[in-house]
């Protein structure tokens, strides 16, 4: 069973039958006989980003390090609000590599696992609903193309490039037939990408080279080629757990390896126990056996350790103590109407800037008072107080230093990290 999901609506396909159900949540769209299936969760283009992220050759562990790096500046939110996935495919002319990344929400993602459990449904895999229209282009070899679905009152046009999904924008639509063909060059220019063939996924009012009878949705009924091809939107915590099963099994296995050597040894030394020459030559090779073993064990943890070691200074290096947003926000509140600041600057390892005005120099005082008291800031100073003139308004033109609490340069953090 198919569930195509956004914040608003939520829409369960069934593929065998084609009939589908709606509500404004996946409680409301299912009918009473759907409980207690399998399903794969569909999120519409209105919840998800698609990002194309260039990478150089790396092991998978080392390109989720950057992808989670890269992405950043790429999304409207902070790091800790969004989940991701990527899968790997072929950058442009053959040259080098990219990550084609599919994020939501985590607050959007928990709803889905919460409604899902209430429902008693098993998820099988959470993914964009824009690469249902890369997996249709992918069945007609189509390596490059605009994918267009239409719903009531919108389109959504999926871009694939060089054989990769690279842009996906839906559009409100009043006149699906005479709308389309501008929304569509539109979307080619946005993408930054030349006009290509355009596949209509059951829209048989648009005007395109190619029509494919199914829905995009349809195209990831099938969870082992969604894990094959693509990935799952996993929670933080689900994520986490999974990263130190791996690491557990790693010395599970060292361990096993350890045992069968002690078993092996035992078996030898009972079964040669006539000949001490052959006993003592087993316990040599056996005992170099349980050495090798306590030996991959004890590297094992200590790539455990390294790897724990590694992502505190990265978690350290790359998300401040503080986001930026919320330090601008307090900034603003603690002002009064009698000073209000005109700019800051706020810099990764480098000191806090405010530049204001104010009625008179007791507000400037107080304003620098307050942001010294508040526990996010130190060492605040006023490094200069003006008098001046608005119109025929005398006011007081000011600058305040100061250091927002756990902003250090990377270099810092690298040796705070090292010591722990």
């Amino acid at each position: 069973m198919l569930i195509e999901w956004s914040a608003s609506n939520v829409r369960v396909f069934d593929p065998v039958t084609r009939e589908s159900t709606f509500g404004g949540s996946i409680t409301e769209a299912l009918t009473s006989s759907q409980g207690g299936r399998d399903v794969v969760v569909a999120v519409g283009q209105r919840s998800t980003f698609i990002r194309t992220v260039p990478i150089p050759g790396a092991s998978r562990e080392e390109i989720a390090k950057m992808v989670a790096f890269k992405l950043g500046p790429l999304l409207p939110m902070s790091s800790n609000e969004y989940v991701s996935g990527f899968r790997l495919g072929r950058g442009s002319n053959g040259s080098g590599r990219v990550a084609v990344v599919g994020a939501m929400k985590t607050v959007s993602l928990r709803r889905i696992h919460q409604e899902a459990s209430a429902n008693k449904l098993t998820i099988r895999a959470v993914v964009p609903l824009a690469f249902g229209s890369w997996m249709a282009a992918r069945s007609r070899s189509l390596t490059d193309c605009a994918v267009v679905e239409t719903r009531q009152e919108s389109m959504h046009i999926d871009v694939v490039a060089n054989g990769e999904l690279c842009y996906s924008r839906t559009v409100p639509i009043s006149n699906p037939g005479g709308d389309a063909e501008d929304e569509i060059a539109k979307t080619f220019a946005i993408a930054q990408v030349p006009p290509s063939p355009v596949l209509s996924m059951a829209s048989p009012g648009i005007a395109a080279d190619y029509l494919d009878s199914k829905e995009s949705i349809e195209h990831l009924s099938d969870p082992h080629a969604i894990e094959k091809l693509l990935f799952t939107l996993e929670l933080p915590e689900k994520a986490i757990a999974l990263k130190a099963r791996g690491e557990v099994w790693i010395m599970w296995r060292a361990l096993l390896t350890a045992l069968v050597a002690v078993g092996l040894g035992a078996s030898a030394y009972m079964k040669t126990s006539a000949a001490k020459g052959k006993i003592d030559s087993a316990n040599e090779s056996h005992a170099g056996l349980l050495n090798t073993a306590t030996k991959t064990q004890s590297a094992a943890i200590k790539r455990r350790e390294i790897s724990a070691e590694a992502k505190a200074i990265s978690d350290l290096a790359f998300h401040p103590a503080q986001n930026f947003g919320d330090v601008i926000s307090v900034v603003g509140g603690i002002a009064s109407p009698k000073s209000w600041f005109t700019g800051l600057t706020l810099e990764r390892g480098k000191q806090l800037q405010i530049n204001g005005q104010a009625l008179d120099s007791k507000s400037v005082a107080k304003y620098n008072d307050d942001l010294a008291k508040n526990p996010r800031f130190r060492n605040m100073k006023v490094i200069y107080a003006n008098k001046g003139l608005i119109g025929k308004k005398p006011v007081v033109q000011f600058a305040i230093a100061g250091h927002v609490v756990g902003n250090l340069p990377i270099d810092q953090l690298l040796k705070r990290a090292g010591k722990k």
